[in-house]
């Protein structure tokens, strides 16, 4: 009541919101790139109507100032001066998730990760729905959580996706925190790695028993983060077995769980509908997060029926033309495309480059000479992760995109002409047959 509260955008979530603190009394300012009322379309309407006051186009953050709250969105990035400034004048920095959190009465779920955490926060939401809880998904999956507050009661659960951009400033953490693996990405919103990963430790620090911290144990930084944890730790892997958490025994192929010296069988991996090894790993770590929460029967329904998320990949016809891509595209708001390679895509480039020069542009020549190839440097290729870069990490892959794998093949063939022939003929050749037919 009475506050003065500014907005950074007018995203899906924010909508909701702005409406929701105008009608609470806030005086609320909108912040907005867009350069005049009537760029935003319909919203216009609701603007004028909930006497929003504006501050747009080139010069936007000067609306920062005075403001007691400025309501983050996730992508404005938390270290920019302007919102750095205004937080060092006294104003509150704080986003719709965080509140959330902070005023939330039931036991919330999180998940956050580089991979996998879209289909993971789902499949825990499904287990939940099995149990007959009563569930409020959001984050960055679902609805606006916030505007739900007053129909959250105590015996419900909130099960919340989590990006490094809603993280980086978050000072709450969930009853049970999931982080899935944390690998290279984002870099080009965030200043470097170290950043990106203490953003997704965010998720566990703080953290106060009693409380639940699911890691994947295949990543070495999520391995790392068991140090971090406040209260009960288990792990979610698919390659060993563990004695607490969820494992995938290689004696019957069976999802299990371990706990307190005792293995619980939970589905065999033949019964789950959804398809590929990685999401075996991310209904372990389903499985890790809700283990005596809910009941097994209702983790193996979910994992015997479950297909996917929709909205996601499943959408594009697996074997379709270029013309059911260009609808799907055409169908989806806010898509950009920036032809400046990221942050990540130049990290690796540098990578390439430095191996080239260092271990190929060396021996060359010899090679060349002695018409023959060595043998060890395919393994040094191999462990750089220059095999497969397009390919997808269930089958070995990088799971990158084809620009990286170019920039590879152009760095290699600037210094050896039959290096980038080998990585060719593996990647161009050999991968997609292996890769669409088995």
């Amino acid at each position: 009541q009475g506050k003065k509260v500014a907005f950074i955008g007018a995203g899906v979530s924010h909508k909701r919101c702005i409406e929701q603190f105008v009608e609470l009394g806030a005086q609320v300012t909108l912040c907005d790139q867009k350069k005049s009322l009537d760029d935003f379309g319909d919203y216009a309407d609701t603007l004028r109507r909930l006497k929003v006051n504006l501050s747009l186009g080139e010069h936007y953050t000067d609306g920062f100032a005075g403001q007691d709250i400025i309501m983050r969105t996730p992508g404005y990035e938390y270290y920019k001066p302007a919102l750095q400034a205004a937080l060092k004048a006294g104003a509150m920095v704080t986003s719709e998730v965080e509140l959330f959190f902070e005023f939330c009465p039931c036991e919330i779920v999180a998940v956050t990760g580089s991979d996998g955490k879209t289909t993971t926060t789902t499949l825990i939401s499904k287990m939940f729905e099995a149990a007959g809880r009563k569930v409020f998904l959001g984050g960055n999956i679902g609805a606006a959580l916030l505007p739900q507050l007053a129909d959250v009661t105590s015996d419900a659960v909130a099960v919340v996706e989590l990006s490094s951009f809603q993280l980086i400033s978050m000072r709450r953490s969930p009853k049970v925190a999931v982080v899935t693996n944390v690998t290279p990405n984002h870099l080009d919103h965030h200043k470097d790695m170290q950043e990106y990963i203490d953003a997704k430790r965010n998720i566990l620090l703080w953290q106060g028993p009693p409380c639940r911290a699911v890691l994947g144990f295949e990543n070495d930084i999520t391995r790392g983060m068991e140090k971090d944890c406040k209260g009960e730790q288990v792990w979610f892997t698919r390659l060993h077995e563990t004695d607490r958490g969820a494992f995938l025994r290689e004696s019957d192929d069976t999802l299990c769980y371990a706990e307190n010296g005792v293995v619980t069988p939970i589905l065999p991996r033949k019964e789950i509908q959804l398809r590929g090894l990685h999401n075996v790993e991310n209904l372990l770590a389903a499985c890790a997060a809700v283990w005596g929460r809910v009941p097994i029967e209702a983790m193996r329904q979910v994992g015997s029926t479950f297909t996917g998320v929709e909205l996601f990949f499943n959408e594009i016809p697996r074997c379709g033309l270029i013309a059911d891509v260009s609808k799907f595209l055409k169908n989806r708001r806010n898509i950009r495309m920036d032809f400046k390679l990221t942050k990540t895509q130049m990290l690796q480039q540098e990578l390439f480059r430095k191996f080239a020069e260092t271990e190929i542009k060396p021996i060359a020549k010899d090679m060349d000479e002695a018409e023959d190839y060595d043998r060890e440097l395919l393994q040094k290729l191999q462990k750089i992760g220059a095999f497969g870069i397009p390919y997808s990490r269930e089958y070995g892959g990088q799971g990158a995109d084809v620009l990286t794998y170019t920039l590879c093949m152009e760095e290699m063939s600037k210094v050896d002409a039959s290096t980038g022939i080998t990585l060719s003929v593996h990647t161009s050749l050999c991968c997609p047959c292996i890769n669409e037919f088995g």
